[in-house]
């Protein structure tokens, strides 16, 4: 039975109590655990994030002015990630070796990728 189920046959059993205190304290710990179920879900999201952002943070390394993916042709911007740890993909530029970032704006030199 989950917390939905719990919380509903309280409130059908709340219908049959008398006393006004014993309801009114069930319902606050039915509302506490609702509280504690969507601060779990929350928490949950925000772990997942974060353990996302680390594994990519442990697939990049730094060369030649930017991060680079193995596997991945295209390098990531050095200022977004650094500033705010951002994975923003550079784009290529028409002119050999430069990429600029969508995000920040920044252009970028680098030589060409040794794979």
């Amino acid at each position: 039975m989950g917390i939905i189920d719990n919380a509903k046959a309280i409130k059908d059993a709340l219908a049959e109590v008398a006393n006004l205190e014993l309801k009114q304290d069930l319902l606050r710990i039915v509302n506490d655990a609702l509280e504690l179920q969507g601060t779990n879900r929350q928490l949950a999201e925000e772990n997942r994030e974060l353990a996302e952002k680390l594994r990519f943070r442990e697939q990049v390394t730094f060369r030649d002015n930017a991060y680079w993916c193995e596997g991945d042709p295209d390098p990531y911007c050095s200022g977004c990630f650094d500033s705010k740890g951002q994975g923003v993909r550079l784009a290529r530029r028409s002119d050999a070796g430069h990429y600029s970032c969508p995000a920040c704006k920044q252009t970028i030199l680098v030589s060409v990728r040794q794979v």
